[in-house]
Order: C-alpha cells, then sequence, then structure tokens
C-alpha cells in the first residue's frame, strides 16, 4: 500500500476514534425521544393538557412529538435548562396551571424533580418516555395581580423628560402605543429573557426620559417581583447603554439598579408597605439605540 494512502486511512482511523470518544464523553447522555414514542406523547398532552399549562421538553432539544399536536397547544418551553427553581416558580398561576415535563428517562426526570424542586401530581407513560404532571413543591405563588397578563389595567403609562413634561400612551386593542413608531409601546409578548422564554412586556426606552408604567394596588398585595432583561438584539450590541429600572411606592423609592447590557435575567422580590396603593414602575436609558428591552413580575402575598 503506497505510504500516502497508509497515512490517510491512519488519520481516518484516529479521527473515528476522537469522534467516538467525544460521543460517548459529552453526547451519549443526550438520548431523545424514539420516533414511535413521539405520537403517544402528543396523545397525553392533546388529552391533558389546558389552557395556562406549560410543557417543558427534556431534553429540550428534541421537539418532534410536537408535529402531532392538536391545534391550540402553543405554550411550550426549550428552555428549562436555564430557570432556577425560583424562575420556574414564578410561571405557577395560583397553583391552578400545571407544568408538564417530557422527559425520555425516569433519571432525567429525577434529576429535574430535585435541582428545581418539584412536586410530581401525575405520570403518563409514552413507550420509553413519560408525561409528568408537576408543580413547585413549595406553596403555591400568590399572583394577585400580574404585570403581562393584566397590563390593560395599569394605572396610566407615560413616557417623561427632565422637566416633568409628559407623553400620555393609550391603549389601543392588546398594548398602550406611545408614540407614531412601531417599537414605540408597552405590549406583552412571548420572549427570551436571558435565555429563558416566558411572558414579558416590550417595554423599549427612549433616550433621556423615562417610562412609567403605573399600577393601582387594589388587590391587597404585600409583596412585588420583577423581572428585567435585554433581549439578544440589544445586548450584543457593543457599548450599549444600560437601562436604569426603580419601583416607587407612595412616593417612596423601594428599588434601584441598572440593567447592564449583558445576557442576565434580573430577578428582584421585595416587601410592599403596609396599605401600599400606587406603585410605580420606571425605566430611563441616556441612549435608547437598539435597547430592545423587557419586563415581567406581579403583586402577590
Amino acid at each position: 500500500m503506497p505510504a500516502r494512502l497508509s497515512t490517510a486511512f491512519f488519520i481516518l482511523f484516529v479521527g473515528a476514534i476522537l469522534t467516538t470518544g467525544i460521543f460517548w464523553l459529552f453526547l451519549s447522555d443526550r438520548h431523545g425521544f424514539t420516533a414511535q414514542d413521539e405520537p403517544l406523547i402528543a396523545e397525553v398532552l392533546n388529552r391533558e393538557f389546558r389552557q395556562g399549562d406549560i410543557i417543558f421538553p427534556a431534553p429540550d432539544w428534541d421537539i418532534g412529538f410536537t408535529r402531532y399536536l392538536r391545534d391550540g397547544i402553543t405554550d411550550i418551553s426549550y428552555t428549562l435548562h436555564a430557570f432556577t427553581k425560583e424562575e420556574l416558580s414564578d410561571l405557577n398561576n395560583n397553583g391552578v396551571n400545571v407544568l408538564w415535563f417530557v422527559v425520555d428517562s425516569e433519571e432525567r426526570w429525577n434529576d429535574l424533580r430535585d435541582r428545581l424542586a418539584l412536586r410530581e401530581q401525575g405520570r403518563f407513560p409514552a413507550g420509553r418516555s413519560l408525561v409528568i404532571k408537576a408543580q413547585p413543591a413549595g406553596d403555591a405563588v400568590a399572583k394577585l395581580f400580574d404585570f403581562t397578563d393584566d397590563l390593560a389595567q395599569a394605572k396610566e403609562v407615560y413616557f417623561a423628560d427632565a422637566n416633568g413634561n409628559r407623553d400620555n400612551c393609550s391603549w389601543d386593542r392588546d398594548r398602550w402605543k406611545c408614540g407614531n413608531q412601531e417599537w414605540q409601546y408597552v405590549g406583552p409578548q412571548r420572549t427570551l429573557m436571558a435565555g429563558r422564554w416566558q411572558k414579558a412586556n416590550w417595554a423599549h426606552p427612549r433616550t433621556e426620559r423615562t417610562l412609567h408604567v403605573v399600577f393601582e394596588n387594589t388587590v391587597g398585595a404585600t409583596a412585588l417581583v420583577i423581572g428585567t432583561s435585554f433581549l439578544e438584539r440589544a445586548y450584543r450590541e457593543e457599548n450599549g447603554k444600560p437601562v436604569r429600572v426603580a419601583v416607587t411606592v407612595d412616593g417612596k423609592e423601594l428599588l434601584k439598579y441598572d440593567n447592564e447590557n449583558i445576557k442576565k435575567l434580573y430577578r428582584h422580590r421585595i416587601a410592599l408597605p403596609e396599605g401600599a396603593q400606587m406603585i410605580d414602575l420606571s425605566f430611563w436609558v441616556k441612549f435608547d439605540g437598539a435597547r430592545h428591552f423587557v419586563f415581567n413580575g406581579y403583586l402577590g402575598k
């Protein structure tokens, strides 16, 4: 055999060994759902899923079963790996909705259950896979007012400059319109907040103007949770300016921080004073270029 051909075979042989090694070291635990299991998984979800529920595949890259889902099942998160147990608990709507976990093995479910502090409520075998009905193991999150679901009930939404001059926003179908440009609004969407797929309000700020979103605490809430984040097309912008976030309750500032131009979900929980009434969420930026910004959260107990 010519020396050059022998060398080529040797290189291919070594490459095959390395590829096999990489697979077994790093990818062999990824598994996934078989083609036979996919319609069985969908059969369970088509029967059991209710509006408000959320589905989490694990592994989250294997989504073949979704092709068999009935119309109306759209709340599927492919970002389970990014959630902490506290963030996952925020998705629990007063213990009413259910979190569905589609897993390819008992071992994977056990790991998720322990890491994310989940309580199993039911399981449905689907071939070699499992569909698990679950909720956070702690007490149900008491959401009395959701900043995204209940955005239409905001007391007022407006921009103000340093001199106190105001531009009021007006409610238009599903959002607060704050100008003539397409991006000038505050409104709900499904989006990625630092790798977590969830509901949030688009709230693109304006240069050296403060966006105020004001809610009245008509539900007797004693706690507030707020989450803020830039979208990826914002934090990938070099030298992007941070958004300054503040929470003011009845004229007293209780929280203030800079949402830096990075891939991060800022999440804060604060106690509200007894008898708290007017809650002002405000957002300010030095320069608004590519400041694609979102927030969510709720009033609770």
